[in-house]
């Protein structure tokens, strides 16, 4: 479930009117022929992803200078290295936080409390018992609101969805703040009401009053990706292209607009935005896309090279973050690295700390990549027990009954899903291959 957060932008706009109009006072500002035209007030600078990069480089420097004389702005370096870490996808901004949070926790004093700031690390990195411990050190003092919202955060990725709805509309109805309508969107989404999340998102969009160009922007890629996921692919598109007038440059929003471009078809068109995206980030989910291409393509030289690159990526993560590089370390073994017993593996443990339903499809995805249907069939089963309904566990389902021979049953799972996303096949049908 995507972090919602707050994105900090320092972008400051300086202009020189004030020496401007001394110099007109003591000099005259008009010629004997014509007035001299008005001055125009200088425009600030636009915001792109590159300038809210900057700003926030900046404002972590500022932060950690001020650590020495005021040693709870180590909270607010935290979150921004987080902040930084979420815009960009890069995770090394992880460990500076962590290893920040670490060493500034024995120095603070007064109201200062870092177990909140050690909950959103934890649940940011997937370690989610530690995060639940983290909660339980905080003293009476901290927001309980807080503390609420984070408990069902952890709730919903563990699979617990009634206890956390429970908590996220006790949230709305007595708070209202944006970051819980989302929640519940994000909830909802899952559990079988899109419409529902639509609204929820759409409302949370409007309820925020912040000034953050990226936080703007995400809530626009939220709406486009749950439009994409019923099948609206002109919607989302629209969605994703107002969020890039928003923060042109952001990555994830390029990410976004090559997705539709593959499912339409237009593979040259989404090989060209992956390429500068990777450019930029040398993210190694980009890289497995591209290859994803290059492989339908036939292209296996040029799949085999992005694949090598993705592969020591994901590799890395894992050794730093095992609980956070999972997921996306799972596509790239079963569809790019063609390695379904590591995939499997990664799953096994994926599914164990968080079993929600994303992890129990991968599971499942990884599963049949190995041929056992039947546990895949009995994982998805106890996901659709609890609450989990999207178009994409339907599908899988039906991938996992066909394998059994199940032929019937398979067919009733894939009009389960179609009637949830009319493009499931398009959307689906590969992943489970």
């Amino acid at each position: 479930m995507a972090r919602f957060g707050r994105t900090a932008e320092v972008i400051t706009v300086t202009a020189s009117l004030l020496t401007l109009a001394a110099l007109c006072a003591l000099q005259g500002c008009s010629d004997a022929t014509k007035p001299a035209p008005p001055q125009q007030a200088a425009l600030p600078p636009a915001i792109t992803y590159d300038t809210v990069l900057a700003s926030l480089t900046a404002a972590i420097g500022e932060a950690r200078r001020s650590m020495d004389r005021q040693p709870e702005t180590a909270l607010d370096a935290v979150s921004l290295y987080v902040d930084r870490a979420e815009l960009t996808g890069g995770y090394d901004d992880y460990r500076q936080a962590a290893e920040l949070l670490d060493a500034a926790s024995e120095r603070m004093v007064g109201g200062s409390h870092p177990c909140i700031a050690r909950a959103r690390l934890h649940f940011a990195l997937q370690r989610l018992a530690a995060a639940s411990d983290a909660l339980d050190d905080c003293p009476g003092t901290v927001a309980r609101k807080d503390i609420a919202e984070l408990h069902a955060d952890i709730a919903f990725q563990k699979g617990r969805y009634r206890q956390a709805e429970l908590i996220y509309r006790a949230l709305v109805n007595r708070h209202g703040t944006s970051g819980q309508y989302v929640r519940l969107a994000l909830l909802r989404s899952r559990t079988g009401a899109p419409g529902e999340a639509a609204a929820l998102m759409e409302t949370a969009e409007r309820r925020y009053d912040g000034t953050s160009a990226t936080t703007k922007a995400w809530f626009k890629v939220q709406r486009g990706t749950l439009a994409l996921e019923r099948g609206r692919f002109d919607e989302a598109v629209a969605m994703y292209r107002a969020a890039s007038e928003v923060l042109p440059g952001w990555w994830l929003i390029d990410d976004r607009l090559a997705e539709v471009k593959r499912l339409s078809g237009d593979s040259a068109g989404a090989s060209a935005i992956y390429q500068k995206a990777i450019d930029r980030t040398g993210s190694p989910e980009l890289l497995d896309a591209l290859a994803q291409i290059r492989i339908s393509e036939g292209r296996i030289d040029e799949a085999a090279k992005l694949g090598g690159r993705a592969r020591a990526a994901h590799e890395a993560r894992l050794a730093q973050f095992p609980e956070a590089g999972a997921e996306p370390a799972i596509e790239h073994f079963l569809h790019v690295a063609s390695d379904p017993k590591r995939a499997l593996a990664l799953a096994e443990s994926n599914y164990a700390s968080r079993p929600n339903g994303d992890a129990a499809v991968a599971l499942a995805k990884a599963l049949l990549a190995n041929a056992i249907p039947k546990r895949a069939i009995e994982v998805l089963e106890t996901q659709l027990a609890d609450g989990w309904d999207t178009a994409e566990i339907h599908w899988v389902m039906g991938e996992a009954l066909a394998q059994l021979g199940q032929r019937d049953a398979a067919k009733a799972a894939e009009q389960a899903a179609l009637e949830r996303n009319p493009e499931s096949a398009a959307m689906y049908a590969a992943l489970a291959k």
